[in-house]
Parts: C-alpha cells; sequence; structure tokens
C-alpha cells in the first residue's frame, strides 16, 4: 500500500462524511495518484536567464535579480495580484536585497496600448534597470514589452505586424 503525504485527507474525508471503505488501500492509493496529479513538482526551466517554479520560490527574488536586474525594477502587475498582498511581500525581498523598487499594478487583461506606454514611461522616469512581470500571461506580456521598449528607445508600432 502506498501511503502518501496526502493519505490523511482520504481518512479526514471519510470521517467527516461519516463513510466507511472495505478495501481502505485502494482508496488511499487512487488517492494519492489523484493528488499527485495535482500537485506540480518544482522545477527550474533555464531559458533567458530561467524560470524558477516551486514552493517559497518567491523568496529567491533578490538574490535572483540583483545580478541579472540590477538595482532599481520595476513590478509590472494587475490589481488582483497587488491585492492579494503578493506585490508587498515581493517588493520587501527585494528591498531587503538593496533593491530600489517602483511599482506599475494597472495591467488589464488583454492591455490596451495606453497601459504599455504608462508603464514604459513609468520604468523610463525612475531609472529602471530592470523590469519583473507579477501574474498572468497580460503583466508578463506588458513587463516583457516594457522592457524592450524601455531599454531600446523604441516605438510600440515597431514591434506590430501589419496585416497587408
Amino acid at each position: 500500500m502506498r501511503v502518501g503525504p496526502f493519505a490523511f485527507l482520504v481518512d479526514e474525508f471519510m470521517d467527516l462524511f461519516g463513510l466507511s471503505c472495505l478495501c481502505p488501500q485502494i482508496v488511499h492509493s487512487e488517492a494519492a495518484k489523484f493528488f499527485d496529479r495535482l500537485i506540480m513538482t518544482p522545477f527550474v526551466f533555464h531559458t533567458t536567464p530561467c524560470i524558477e517554479f516551486g514552493a517559497g520560490g518567491l523568496n529567491n527574488v533578490g538574490a535572483l535579480a540583483k545580478p541579472v536586474l540590477g538595482d532599481r525594477v520595476l513590478i509590472v502587475t494587475d490589481p488582483g495580484i497587488a491585492a492579494l498582498g503578493l506585490v508587498e511581500k515581493t517588493k520587501s525581498i527585494l528591498q531587503a536585497a538593496n533593491i530600489a523598487v517602483e511599482v506599475f499594478d494597472d495591467v488589464q487583461a488583454d492591455p490596451p496600448e495606453q497601459v504599455i506606454l504608462d508603464a514604459t514611461s513609468q520604468a523610463i522616469q525612475n531609472n529602471c534597470t530592470g523590469i519583473i512581470g507579477l501574474g498572468g500571461g497580460s503583466s508578463l506580456d506588458v513587463a516583457k514589452l516594457v522592457a524592450v521598449l524601455s531599454k531600446q528607445n523604441n516605438v510600440l508600432q515597431t514591434f506590430t505586424v501589419s496585416e497587408t
């Protein structure tokens, strides 16, 4: 019988609903398989330069950011992530690593051009040396564009595709 870290959840669930089982090892085995599919194994994905994933990974952001992004960063995020307290936690970890932090938290789903321009303007005005995207796809997309636009003095239209 495989007893995984979630075997106790099956017992709690069964007790909660007054259930009993003639073959508890089957229930535990199937529950372990189910929970194993729900929880991802931590990993580090090396691209440009890397993506770190795993429980507590945010605690490493200061050490990872300083050598790559410099000592003044802009966090690009959305109001929902900001409301969860993740921006403040990230900001305090970065500040503990002696990194000055600015925050742009006005990203919305399918962001209009003005959001990108506003975030880029904030990065330039604050002399940010690096950009951190925090949140979902729109925040990460805006962060990538801000990183390019704020350092290359390009205009957004340079990166659009003509449909003709």
